[in-house]
C-alpha cells in the first residue's frame, strides 16, 4: 500500500512538473562538492538488468529520467539516442518514471532507442535522485560523482558539449 501511495505521489508531481516543449533546459553548473550518485539496479525492457555501479567500472554514465507521456521527453529522446551512438566512451541509461512498462517499451521501440531503458515502477530510483520534473539528465563521472544535472529537454549539441566538458569524453 505504501508503494502505491508513493508511486501515485511521484506521478502526480511529475505530471505537474513536466516542462513544456517550448522551455529551455535548465543546465545546472557543475558542483565542486559533487555528490555520489545513488546506486540502483533496474530491469531493462530487453530483459536484462542495468546496475549503475557495474556500468561505472568501465566509463561515465548519462542517466536520463523520462516518461512516454511527457512531450519534452519525447522530443529529446532521438537526440539522446544519436549522442549515445556516437559517444563510445559513455554509457547511457534511460529510466522511465511514472510510466507503465508497456507504454515506455512501446515508445522506446517506436523511435529505435539503442541504449538500455528501464522502468522505475516503484518510484524508488526517482526518489533516490529527488526527480521532481521531467525530463532530467544526470552526468555521472567514472568515480560515481554527479557532475551535472539538466532539468528540461536537452539538444544533442548541448549534450555533446557537456559530455566533453564535464566527463572529458569526445563524441
Amino acid at each position: 500500500m505504501r508503494r502505491v501511495v508513493l508511486l501515485i505521489l511521484v506521478v502526480g508531481l511529475l505530471t505537474a512538473a513536466c516542462t513544456s516543449g517550448g522551455e529551455q533546459a535548465f543546465v545546472a553548473a557543475p558542483s565542486p562538492g559533487a555528490t555520489i550518485a545513488p546506486d540502483f539496479t533496474v530491469a531493462t525492457i530487453d530483459g536484462d538488468t542495468f546496475t549503475l555501479s557495474s556500468a561505472l567500472r568501465s566509463r561515465p554514465v548519462v542517466i536520463n529520467f523520462w516518461a512516454s507521456w511527457c512531450p519534452p521527453c519525447r522530443e529529446e529522446m532521438p537526440d539522446l539516442n544519436e549522442v549515445s551512438q556516437t559517444t563510445a566512451g559513455v554509457q547511457f541509461i534511460g529510466v522511465a518514471i511514472g510510466d507503465t512498462p508497456d507504454a515506455a517499451t512501446s515508445y522506446a521501440r517506436e523511435i529505435g532507442i539503442t541504449y538500455p531503458i528501464g522502468v522505475d515502477t516503484t518510484g524508488t530510483i526517482a526518489g533516490a535522485y529527488a526527480v521532481n520534473a521531467l525530463p532530467q539528465t544526470w552526468l555521472v563521472d567514472s568515480n560515481g560523482e554527479v557532475v551535472r544535472t539538466i532539468r528540461g529537454a536537452i539538444t544533442k549539441d548541448v549534450l555533446r558539449d557537456l559530455i566533453r566538458q564535464d566527463l572529458g569524453v569526445d563524441s
